[in-house]
Order: C-alpha cells, then structure tokens, then sequence
C-alpha cells in the first residue's frame, strides 16, 4: 500500500515493501518529476535508473521508504508502478476514495465522473456466412448500453430467406414473429449470438432495412466449404476483418461491408470434389532376375496418399501375382482394361505391397507397370551370380551399372594411358592399353593408376641422360614394373578363378539360411475370416494358430451404439480365394539401385544391357587377355632401345604431362575452435534455477469464497490453502471496488503486489482466513475477476443482482453485481424456433449391406421434436422402440435428447437409388462406404471432397429434391494360388551308417486345406511340429499329408534314413508338390571322410583344390626348367603334391628359400661387410623357419584331414551348402 499525499507544492509518499532477498524496487515519479530526499527505514538512500524508472535498492526483509516530489505546478498524472497493489491518495488534505490509475499513471484528484448518464445504445453487427448444407448464418451483435434499464425493440435481427435457429444472449431477449430482436436492456457492455439456417442455397439476395436502433452498417465474413464446393461471396465491399474489428476467431475469412439495399450472394464455381486433384503415390521395387534368366519377379512398396480412383492396375508385361495392405491379404481382381489386373483400397495413407511377375523376352519394360502416374520410383534390381548390369536405357540413375560407375576423371585417366602407349610404344599398343583399360578401369582403379606410374617410369626412362640420373630411372623403371606385375596377377587370378566358379564373385552373399524364421515379408489373411472343407486333423491345428483379432477402438467406443461410431467392416466374404502368388525371394546377390526422381507416367520404359553367364566370363576372359598382353608389351619394351617412333622429345613431353596430373592438392584440416553455451543450453540452465515448484500450477486453491455489500462497503472472505509459501492472486473488481483493509488470519496485511493486471496476496503455507474489504464505486455495476477460481461462492448483496453464479458455483471468472432495476424488469421469455434437423444415413456395401442412420438436432435447442422420415428402398430397420409405417420411421427427440439413431439392413441390387426431400424438416448427408470387393459408380450428383480420416468414404451433400444412383457391380477374382512357399531348407547330418535329414518349410496360405510330400520311401518319421507345437503326422511310403492352414506357418519334418556312405553320396530327393522359393540345402559329413567333389546347383560348394594343383603343375614345369634351379620337375612335383593339402604359402616360401640359395652359392656380389652380414642373416633365418614349417607340416599332412580349400555359398570343410532361388516341385539334386 502506498500512501500519497499531494499539495501545491509538491508530493510525498510513505510505502512498507517485504523482499525475500536484496534487490531492487521500483519509485514513483519519473525522469520530469523525480523522487527526491528518499529514506528506507529513516536512512538516506540513493535513486537510480532501473528498468526505464527510479529505483531504490533494497536489502531483504520489511523496509519502510518515504520521498517528496517538488514541482512549482501541480501535474495531472504521476506515474506510479503497476506493481504497487493499492494506492491511497489524498490531495490538498482531501481523501481520493477510487483515484483512477491508467496503466503506470495515477490521476492527481477525482477521476471525472458523469453524474446521470443519457439512455442510449450501440450496436456493432457482424455475422458469419458458412457455406454447407444448408447454409449457416451466424450473427453476433456488440452492444454498449447506458442510462436506465429498459425493453428495445432493436430491429429486424435477419436477412430474408433464414430461419433463427438458437438465440444465446446474457440478457432477456426474444425473436418476434416478425424477425424482430427485442431484448431487455441494462448499462454494459453486452454480446449477442444468434444463429440461423437458410431457407436456400443463397444465390442472391438484397440486404433489407432492419428498423429500430439497427445500425446501417453490417460486417459480414465469408466461411467458404471446399470440400463442398467452390464458391465465391459476391456483394458489398471489401474490408480489412483487423481494422473492421471482427471477432477474432473470425478472423481468418475475406469480410465484406454491407448496407440497406446492398445485394449479396454465394457464387459457385464447381460443385464437388476437384477432378485436379491427383494421387500422390511413390515406389519402392525389389527387381530379382531368375537364376536360369527366364523372368523376373518384382516385389512393389507402393506408398503415399490417395484421393481418387481408389483402385490400382497392373498391366502387360506385369502379371499381378500378390498384394496385401496393412498386414492384409488383398483379393486381386480383372480390371477395366483386358489383361490388367488390380486391387480395389479403401485408405487414404497407402502401403501397398505386392508380387509380379515378367516373363522373359520382354525388350523394353515398363518402369513401374502400374497404370497410374508415380511421383518417384527406385528399383533395386537383383541379379544371380555371373551377371551384370551394363546400363539401364531410361532411368535418371542406374547405380552401381557399369556405365554410370564411370566419371570424367576416369575417362581422361583412361584417354591419357592409351594416349601414353601411343606415344611410347605404338599405336596398336595403344588399341590394346583402351580395351584393357576398358575391361578392367571401373573394376579395379589401382591397376590403371599402376600403369599409369609405369608409363611414367617408361617415359623417364627414355629422356635422363647418361649417368646416375639414367641408373636411377632405370631402377625406378624396374620397381614400376614389377610393382604392376605384383598388382596385377592377383586381380588375374581373381578373374579366372571367377570364370570356373561364380560363385566365388560375391563372399558377402546373403541368401535363404538353414533355419528359417516365422517373420514373413507380406502379411496373410487371418484365418477367422477365411474357411473351407478342412480335412482330419486341420480343425486343432487351427485352434492352435488361431489369433483373436480385437478392435482397437477404446472401452467406451465399444459401448457406444452403432450410429454413434465407425463400425468396422469385413473386406469378403468367408471362403473368398485370396491369392498368395509365388514364393519371395530372400536373396541379394548383384545390387543395383535404379532412381526416377521426377513424376513417372504408366508409358514409360527401360531398357536393361545385360551380360548373361556367357558374355561375363568372356568379358573377364578379355580382361585377363587384354591387361597381361599389355604387361608383355611393356616389359619387352623396356629392354629395347631406341624406340621405334617418337624419340626423347615425345617421352619427355609424356613424362611432363603424367607428373602434372599426379600432383596432389593436400587439403587443409578445419580450425578447431572452442564454444561458449548455445541457447538451448542456457535456457535449460534458466529452466532449472527457475523451476516452479511440484505442486505448480496447483499450489492453492480457494475452497469458498463469500462476498458480502452492505450499503457502500463491500467484504470479501477468503478461506484459502497454500501447500507452499506463495503469491496467491484474489479477486480484483479494478476501477469499482478499493481495498482499504486486508486481514490474514486476524492479522493486518499491509503489502498487496500487483503483476500484470493481478494482484497478489503473500501466504505461507496452511490455511488461512483473508478478509478484503473496502468502499464500492457509485456504479451501476461492478465486475469481479477471480484469478484463481473458488470451489463454492456466497453472495449477500441486498439490492443487488448476482450475474455469473450458478448453483454456488462460478459460470465464469468473473461475478457481476447489478444495481437493482427499478423499472423495466418485466419478464421477456424467448420465443420457440420451428423444429430442424440433420438427417445423417451411412450406407456400408460390405460383405452385408446395412444403412447406419442417425437424427441431429439443429433447432430448437431444446424440446419435443416429432418427425416421420422415408426408409431407403429396401431398407429393413433392425433397431427396437422405432414405429415403421408405410415406409416412413417416426424419430422422436426428448426436450434436451441432441440426437437418435438406427440400424438397418439393406437388400443387395445392381442400382442403388438415393434421394432427399423436398419439403421436409431436414437436410441430409450421404455416407457412403464401399467394401472391396464391391465397384461403384455414381452418376446425378458428385461426391464432395474426401472427409478426415485414413478410410475412404465418398459423402454426398444433397440439395432438397436431389437423386444420387449407384451402379454396384463385383469384379472378378484373378486365378491364382491360395498357398506359397516361401523358403525350404533341408540339412542332412551324414554318418557312417545312417543319415538324419531336417526339413523346414516357410509357408504362407489363405485358406485351409492339405498339401502333399513325398520324402523318399526308406525316410523313418521322427518328428513334425508346426511352429514349435508337435503335430501327430503319419508317413505312409514316403507320402506325408501336411495340414495347411491361414497365415504364415514353419514346419518342421525330421526323419532318418538307414543308408550307408560309400564313396559317393546324394542328397534325398522330396517333392513338395509345388513350387517354392528360396531352396537351401546343406550337408554335414563325417569328419574321417574326405570330400574330393560336390556338385549341384550353380550357387554352392567350389573345390578350389584341384584347380590350384593343375595350376601348381604347370608352374612345376616351368620351374624344373628354369635356369639355376636346385630340382628338377620331378622333385617339384613330389614336394606339390606332399603340400598342396596342407598350405600353399608354405610351398612359396619353400621356393623362395631354394632359389634364393642356388643364387647365394653362385654370386659373388662386391657388397660391404655390413650389407652382406644383413643377407646371411636373413638367409638364415628364412633357413630356420622354412625348416620348422616342414617339419611341422609333416606329421599335419599325414594325421590330420587334407584342405580341399572348398568355399562358395557359405561351404567350407566337410559342410557343404546349396541355395536355389526357385524349383517347380522338387528339390535339387547335390
């Protein structure tokens, strides 16, 4: 509280303040009247400038301050902050009772007051047009009314053609039968909402003159409905909706200025969903190409959203095989189009995935296939082990192809090696340096930067001139050689080795394990909505499996009725064959990523260059040809001098243009630097030393409140909690009510802050008695806010009127005291609107066809409503309590019922006819949900744009008197599969008498049934199980009847068979009746038996062994040959032979031993002590450990089992492994 006394003079002032800790608080007065001889608790203290005012600083704890202010003429207003809670002036020894403070200023003496105030009233008009079915106009009216309370006729409160539907207005107010608004009118501020529906669809009208204390102007917004239609308003003049004061939630609409006499109307420009608007559909393809290259099999992600057409075709060359949604098996169906197959959705957000097929011999394929324009496509095209992919013709990008695997660098690194062997060696050397490096370059860039080097060396060689430089660039020219020869041969060896065995191309090959998983890549049918004639022992087999499929719609969804909520439907009817279409694919051998970034019409193609088994060996034949003719050619070179052409100023000139395109840029590190906080952790660390307490926002709460005026005074009674010490806000009525005294607990409270237009009362924690009271203002009204809301009000206010509280409860924030009237408060009870409603019928065409209908109230807002309303032809009302006469439904409405419902069934038919009423007292909306396997064609009005939500459903807004006819026909189901296999993995444990074969199968099925294997006759059952669970099955003659039911399912089959191994050994041979993808076998020998061979299907087991020693055989004739060796070919075969299945390198090492000694024993090198101590030490060493390797080797080579270096497919030792992509019936032989 501050106490303000003013004089002639000037002005001094008394405040007590409370901090909790030292800081500063803000003064009276500003820069032109400055507080002066400030004291705090008797002490002189300083002002300073603090937050844009004077200031005094403070140290914690209750401080007393007093000032005065000097000026030679008395001002009007003194700036007094807004955090003081209550000011107490006096002015020339007289008492202020309400002083008027604006803001931050404090009027200086009475606040001018209008002693009697003139009856009149304003109105500010504005309405809200919204377009729909039918037309809203809601109109709000802002009135400030003085003098007397009294009954007005306003005026005609709407335009013609609109009928009043609800009236909400704080005061008595009624529509006359003349449209006439008659309200009873009291001082205030007052808000009007009255409501109405159009007669029309408002096409044009002319706005009349409403009479009485209407005003002439009206601000009118325009709410238009899109999905409706596209309209326009049309009429009055265009405003600024801010600068005309239209409320804001209105504000996001044209607004328009009308007067008398004005026209106005809704043009429309189109009616229905927009025929532009397009799907937005991306695809992701899996492309695998068939391991005997006869077709192909796509796997489709078809992703995005859909907004029409809502059905998805395949054409040519495609063949539509599987499609499933949301986890889903789809039905596919014929399309439009002969030989286009498609599935029909039903939602929006798309996830479509599906299976296709492309039959081989097709020149150009279609980049997506689906007759529908793509926003993006990628393509990851899989191919099997000896294939590549040159280039794909059409597509934005084609990584990883050879083509695009080649840059501008490369070409010129290319360009300038063949331009180098041009220049050094000739041109036809040149022709064989282009076809090397074209074979190899992309494949292996080391190998032409090597050559490249080489050509350097060669080039340099050439133009040094005689004497060191010469010696040291023919050295040079030596080391580049050999170094292109180290580097080369192995790339050699790679390739040949990948000509006999391409298996070997890809060690990280990832294909179908041995063990299965239950996890499949597209979803099945569930098997409760599926069922056929199952055989014996199918019916538990499915109780086992079975899942129950529960809604996710919450508890009290559930419970509500059928025309309350969406009920879901059935996508078809039980029996209905869905098609599983072929095993996937689970294999990655060869991947590239083809890209179309731009939108992707159904017409466009590609074309893919591939090279088959034939054309890739020949390509890495060439290869090898080609880069080790161009080595020869360049070793022969470098013993021949002078060259045949050119001379040493063509070397110089190529040495100089190698050595500038071989310098290197280094690029520079970046500058470390360090940071100071960001922002977000800095408001973090203000987050956490400024935390609220636990218990915020909820800290206090005001259990009653009770407000008591007795004549001019006016008390309000607190009763309060405070779980923590705090500022708790208390009613404020501002400008009408002043409190003078404040009681805590029966203790004098003198500190009352103010923040932000609240006040605030300091409270420790418990519960307290606050006491507030003080003089009213001579008003006719005064309004009380309450910050923090009371659980309970109690008002005694004699001769006053309480507005804002009901059942002792606040309606709002805010309590109203109103001066009693003494005239004019007669009772003005509101007129009755005629009865309206919105008639809402959801037809569902499922599996069964029923109507969902359901009864809205628009008018009036309360009371009996009594309707008979037509049933659809062929409507049968399912629903209890509901009179049907003559085709006609009576529907009731209690007086404050909202809304009613049924549920009907509907007779199936090929032409569903729709139409609304004329005359009747409703509008009504048309849903319309489709089922799958139904197609519908509406013709006579057209569908209003797609509502909220993922499903689609097709709404129809009719106009009264309007027909809708549905033509519904059911595609026809394309052929295909119930059941498919989607990988078999067979591994066989052999042993010396018996061997135990494990066979797995991942399958996926829509409908139950059996399906027949054939294991070999002498197989001895020893389990089945089905995902885990045993199953009793019989084999009879090899013959086992597998029950197959819906979803996705892995069996297991163990059996044994009494066969010797002799020296050849076959897997057993199972048919499983059908095809199946994704074929692993594997097979585990004896670890006393040595595996010489394997064959079977390409991608399997490769002996490297015999390969390396045929290898191993024409090196030991050249060795034996070679001059100073110590052996002869015998020898070197002998010693092949004995380490050729215990380790390769330690026959290298050997070899280099054995030279290097026969070397050692003939040379006698003019070397220094030190350099020839070095090479017989080194000469020993290599002694030392080539003969512990050998002595090593030898018990290794006759205990242990030989190294038949077997590799390929994951194979390695006695494990072998095959995989096959695809087989008809039977599994492959190995």
């Amino acid at each position: 509280v501050m106490l303000l006394e003013v004089d002639a003079a000037g002005a001094g002032f008394r405040q007590t303040w409370e901090l909790f800790a030292d800081g500063w608080v803000p003064l009276p007065g500003g820069v032109v009247y400055w507080p002066e001889q400030l004291t705090v608790d008797g002490a002189a203290a300083a002002v300073v400038v603090q937050g844009g005012g004077p200031a005094g600083g403070l140290d914690a704890g209750v401080r007393r301050l007093e000032g005065r202010f000097e000026w030679q003429q008395r001002p009007g207003r003194l700036r007094v902050p807004a955090a003081t809670g209550v000011v107490e002036l006096a002015v020339d020894g007289r008492r202020i009772d309400f002083p008027q403070r604006d803001d931050d200023y404090l009027w200086l003496g009475d606040r001018p007051r209008q002693a009697a105030t003139e009856a009149s009233v304003s109105i500010t008009v504005f309405r809200r047009l919204e377009d729909g079915s039918p037309v809203f106009l809601r109109t709000r009216l802002m009135l400030d009314v003085s003098g007397p309370a009294r009954e007005v006729v306003l005026g005609k409160a709407l335009p013609d053609g609109f009928v009043p539907t609800a009236l909400d207005a704080p005061l008595p107010a009624r529509i006359e039968q003349d449209g006439a608004l008659r309200m009873q009118l009291r001082p205030g501020s007052w808000v009007v909402n009255l409501s109405a529906r159009g007669t029309g669809i408002v096409e044009s009208a002319e706005l009349g003159a409403a009479g009485g204390e209407w005003p002439e102007e009206e601000i009118w917004v325009y709410v238009p409905l899109p999905q409706l239609r596209v309209s326009q308003f049309e009429g009055g003049v265009a405003v600024d909706p801010a600068q005309a004061g239209v409320p804001a939630e209105w504000r996001g609409s044209a607004a328009y200025l009308l007067k008398p006499g004005d026209r106005y109307g809704i043009a429309e420009r189109s009616r229905g969903s927009s025929e532009q608007e397009r799907n937005r559909l991306r695809l992701e393809r899996s492309l695998w190409l068939n391991f005997d290259g006869d077709g192909y099999l796509a796997r489709d992600v078809l992703g995005g959203t859909l907004v029409q057409g809502w059905r998805l075709d395949m054409g040519a060359p495609f063949h539509l095989r599987h499609a499933s949604e949301g986890g889903e098996t789809l039905l596919i169906t014929g399309g439009e189009t002969e030989g286009d197959t498609g599935v029909e959705l039903r939602r929006r957000s798309l996830q479509l995935e599906a299976l296709s097929s492309i039959d081989a011999g097709v020149a150009e394929i279609p980049v997506s296939g689906w007759r529908h324009d793509l926003d993006s496509v990628a393509i990851w095209l899989n191919l099997p082990p000896n294939h590549r992919l040159l280039a794909a013709a059409g597509a934005d990008t084609a990584q990883g192809a050879w083509l695009e695997r080649w840059s501008l660098l490369d070409i010129f690194i290319v360009l300038l090696i063949s331009v180098a062997a041009g220049r050094l060696l000739g041109w036809p050397a040149a022709t064989l340096a282009l076809a090397a490096m074209a074979l190899v370059f992309v494949d292996a860039r080391y190998i032409g930067w090597v050559i490249l080097n080489l050509f350097f060396a060669l080039a340099l060689a050439r133009v040094a001139p005689e004497g060191r430089l010469r010696a040291l660039s023919l050295r040079y020219r030596l080391v580049a050689l050999v170094l292109a020869v180290v580097v080369a041969l192995p790339f050699v060896a790679a390739q040949a080795r990948l000509v006999i065995y391409p298996q070997l191309e890809n060690p990280w090959w990832r294909g179908g394990p041995p063990e299965l998983v239950s996890e499949r890549p597209l979803a099945t049918q569930d098997a409760a909505t599926m069922h056929a004639a199952a055989p014996p022992g199918v019916p538990a087999l499915m109780e086992a499996n079975r899942k129950h499929v529960e809604t996710d719609l919450p508890a009290s969804q559930l419970q509500r009725r059928p025309w309350e909520r969406d009920v879901p439907m059935e996508r078809y009817a039980p029996g209905t064959l869905l098609q599983t279409g072929p095993g996937v694919p689970d294999w990655s051998w060869n991947r590239y990523r083809l890209q179309w970034n731009g939108p992707v019409t159904p017409d466009q193609t590609m074309k893919l260059v591939l090279l088959g088994p034939f054309a890739n060996s020949a390509w890495r034949l060439g290869a090898i040809f080609t880069l080790m003719g161009l080595l020869g050619w360049i070793a022969t070179s470098c013993f021949k001098w002078p060259p045949r052409r050119g001379g040493a100023h063509s070397a110089a000139g190529t040495a100089a243009a190698i050595l500038l395109i071989a310098a290197i840029v280094p690029a520079m590190a970046p500058e470390a630097r360090a940071e100071i906080p960001g922002e977000t952790v800095l408001e973090e660390l203000q987050r956490r030393l400024t935390q609220p307490p636990e218990c915020a926002p909820d800290c206090a709460h005001i259990s009653v409140s009770r407000v008591v005026v007795v004549g001019d005074q006016l008390e309000l009674q607190l009763a309060a909690d405070a779980m923590v010490e705090m500022a708790l806000p208390v009613p404020d009525a501002s400008e009408g009510w002043m409190p003078r005294e404040i009681i805590v607990d029966d203790v004098a409270q003198p500190f009352l802050l103010r923040n932000a237009g609240v006040a605030y009362l300091k409270l420790t924690a418990g519960t307290h008695d606050v006491r507030m009271s003080g003089p009213l203002a001579p008003a006719d009204a005064v309004e009380i806010v309450f910050p923090l809301e009371p659980r309970r009000v109690i008002v005694d206010a004699e001769g006053w009127d309480v507005i804002g509280v009901s059942n002792g409860r606040l309606a709002a924030a805010t309590l109203t005291l109103q001066r009693r009237a003494t005239a004019g408060s007669g009772d003005l009870r509101p007129a009755g609107f005629p009865p309206f409603v919105r008639l809402r019928r959801q037809i569902d065409l499922g599996v069964e066809w029923r109507v969902i209908s359901r009864v809205d109230r628009v008018a009036p807002q309360s009371g009996a409503i009594d309707l008979k309303i037509p049933l659809v032809d062929g409507e049968t009302v399912l629903s209890e309590g509901l009179d049907v006469q003559s085709g006609l439904i009576s529907v009731g409405l209690g007086g404050s019922q909202r809304s009613r419902g049924w549920e009907s069934r509907l007779e199936p038919v090929s032409t569903l006819r729709l139409t609304s009423s004329a005359d009747g007292p409703w509008t009504e909306v048309w849903r319309l949900r489709i089922g799958s396997q139904w197609r519908v064609a509406a013709a006579g009005l057209g569908p209003a744009a797609l509502p909220a939500g993922d499903q689609w459903t097709l709404e129809f807004y009719p106009r009264p008197g309007e027909t809708l006819e549905l033509a519904v026909t059911r595609p026809l189901a394309s052929e295909g599969p119930s059941l498919a296999i989607d990988g078999v993995s067979m591994l066989a444990d052999v042993g010396a008498r018996t061997a135990t074969h494990t066979l797995t199968i991942a399958y996926r099925s829509t409908r139950a049934g059996e399906q027949a294997l054939q294991l070999p006759a002498s197989a001895i059952l020893e389990s089945a199980s089905v995902d885990g669970r045993p199953q009793p099955l019989q084999l009879a003659e090899g013959r086992l009847l597998l029950p197959v039911v819906p979803g996705a399912h892995n069996v297991r089959l163990q059996w044994r068979e009494d066969a010797g191994l002799g020296a050849a050994w076959h897997m057993s041979k199972v048919d499983l009746g059908m095809p199946a993808s994704n074929v692993s076998l594997a097979a585990s020998m004896p670890e006393n038996r040595w595996v010489l061979w394997a064959s079977g299907p390409k991608l399997g087991p490769a002996v490297l062994y015999w390969s390396e020693l045929a290898i191993f055989v024409i090196v030991a004739f050249a060795l034996g040959a070679a001059p100073g060796t110590p052996l002869r070919r015998r020898d070197w075969l002998l010693l092949g032979l004995g380490l050729s299945t215990v380790s390769w390198s330690l026959l290298i090492a050997f070899a280099i031993w054995v030279f290097l000694l026969a070397w050692r024993g003939r040379a006698r090198p003019d070397w220094g002590r030190n350099l020839f101590n070095s090479l017989q030490l080194g000469i020993a060493l290599l002694s030392l450990f080539v003969m512990i390797s050998l002595v090593s080797a030898i018990p290794a080579g006759l205990l242990a089992t030989p190294d038949m270096h077997i590799t390929g497919a994951g194979s390695h030792g006695n494990e072998l492994r095959w995989f096959q992509d695809q087989v008809e019936s039977g599994l492959p032989e190995a």
